[in-house]
């Protein structure tokens, strides 16, 4: 096995900006790494940006920032309980300095559901979901 070189940021952001404009609609972009490149799929036009709440490191939390202040969607990985989901999602509103905002907050599964079978499926979806409920009580319980 060997290693690949990383791609430079430009051609990286050329390259999904085309995949983006082809693509009509809401355009979501995920990335499951421990290094999530806010920034270039923000520049590439993405609306919303999907992420692991678990992999993201202390300096990314100001590039999160940046991409809410965009208004851009933050889909939030978490693998917890709905009333734990909906915490650490007002945890990262937080610690970023920016007020909630629930009409831009999506929970979902931390790694997706490639390897669930369904009745594990539809148990995570409905987990979301009320995770997504309590998230949009508790902010309007804080503002």
């Amino acid at each position: 096995m060997s290693r690949l070189a990383a791609v430079e940021e430009e051609p990286l952001r050329e390259r999904l900006s085309q995949v983006i404009d082809a693509v009509p609609g809401y355009t979501i972009v995920h990335c499951c790494d421990t290094t999530v490149r806010f920034e270039i799929m923000r520049r590439a036009g993405a609306n919303g940006i999907s992420f692991d709440l678990g992999q993201l490191r202390r300096g990314e939390v100001d590039a999160v920032a940046e991409v809410a202040d965009a208004g851009l969607g933050l889909f939030v990985g978490v693998d917890s309980e709905a009333r734990e989901s909906a915490e650490r999602a007002i945890q990262l509103w937080q610690r970023m300095g920016i007020p909630a905002r629930a009409e831009q907050t999506v929970i979902t599964p931390s790694c997706g559901l490639a390897g669930a079978s369904p009745a594990e499926a539809r148990a995570t979806l409905a987990r979301c979901h009320e995770a997504a409920r309590i998230l949009a009580e508790m902010i309007g319980e804080s503002a």
